[in-house]
């Protein structure tokens, strides 16, 4: 992934929230790289965007834990923290 930028944006905020889920209650719809490409992404913008932005506010949520709340609850607070800056 590449992210062009002409200039540095110090008073920008970046939010991911990165969501893998590898086993599914339905066993046809198993994945094998959900997780591993969540945590890569995660792990991109945590290492790679400070270098243009001011902070990075990255979630992860995998597997079990990736229930339709435990994702609705994270874009609130990440909405919330928005909001507050």
């Amino acid at each position: 992934m590449t992210i062009f930028c002409r200039q540095p944006a110090e008073e920008t905020d970046l939010y991911v929230l990165a969501v893998g889920i590898d086993a599914y209650r339905n066993p046809d719809l198993k994945l094998r790289y959900a997780e591993s490409d969540a945590r890569g992404v995660a792990a991109f913008f945590r290492s790679r965007a400070t270098e243009l932005i001011r902070s990075v506010r990255v979630t992860e949520i995998l597997s079990e834990q990736a229930t339709a709340a435990a994702i609705r609850k994270a874009l609130k607070r990440m909405a919330e923290d928005a909001l507050s800056r």
